[in-house]
């Protein structure tokens, strides 16, 4: 990844830059050149910056001087760091891999090369073990923790039948999708003809059904033309209302 560095006008003696991190910008005060700035101290830990490889992750890497970013932009980096992480563990579940990683091989494999201790410690404390996508599991190991449990079609047509069997509805289109990654595509294809694919009407969002194929009726296209043609005016009708004027319509 390429480093993105966009000086502007500065006091002489300092330099204001543009540091990327993740999808946001944030401003970094660079002191060289034997400068001191007496209202940022170098000590300050809530103000020391992230040190990553640029080439692996999302998070820009700038070596050559101290990097101090403002409260707001270091606690964007940090969370810009917990996404790489999440994402580099939904990645390997996508690709069926069910390696869990220590801490340290996690964020080395992620590309988070040099982490300083106050991220470590809240990530390891704070943000992991309280990320609904992640499972830590005994040992301090990490893996992604699925919306389903599903890896492929056999997975998902089982665990549609049994919600089916159990009274339970569908799954949305969007859990499979973050199961199963790029390959969603090519799964539903596959299972196309064993589920019912219905959209919620409140949010578009696509919900998928097991298909009861036991219940299947076989009927004629005249029929479900003129009974989708009937009306009443009176929306309290009764039963034998309905029958009367299906009886009078020669439909029953």
């Amino acid at each position: 990844m390429k480093e993105d560095f966009d000086p502007v006008v500065s006091p002489p003696g300092r330099k204001i830059v543009i540091v990327r991190c993740g999808a946001s910008w944030t401003l970094a005060l660079l002191l060289f050149l034997g400068t001191k700035n007496p209202h940022i101290p170098p000590s300050s830990p809530s103000l020391c910056g992230l040190l990553v490889d640029a080439r692996s992750s999302s998070i820009a890497q700038y070596k050559t001087c101290p990097k101090y970013i403002h409260q707001n932009g270091y606690s964007r980096c940090k969370f810009s760091v917990l996404r790489t992480v999440v994402d580099f563990l939904k990645m390997r579940y996508q690709e069926k891999d069910t390696e869990h990683y220590t801490f340290e091989e996690m964020t080395e494999k992620a590309g988070l090369l040099h982490l300083n201790a106050e991220v470590k410690e809240w990530l390891v404390k704070e943000a992991l073990p309280h990320n609904l996508k992640v499972e830590v599991t005994e040992g301090m190991y990490y893996l992604f923790k699925p919306p389903l449990p599903i890896t492929g079609r056999h997975s998902l047509l089982r665990l549609l039948r049994q919600k089916y069997k159990k009274g339970l509805g569908g799954v949305m289109l969007s859990d499979v999708q973050e199961c199963v990654g790029p390959r969603w595509k090519k799964i539903m294809r596959q299972v196309e003809r064993e589920v019912l694919q219905v959209v919620r009407k409140a949010d578009r969002k696509l919900i998928i059904f097991h298909k009861d194929k036991s219940l299947s009726l076989s009927v004629s296209e005249e029929l479900v033309r003129v009974w989708r043609g009937l009306s009443f005016s009176d929306s309290n009708k009764t039963d034998e209302d309905i029958e009367t004027y299906l009886l009078q319509e020669g439909l029953f």
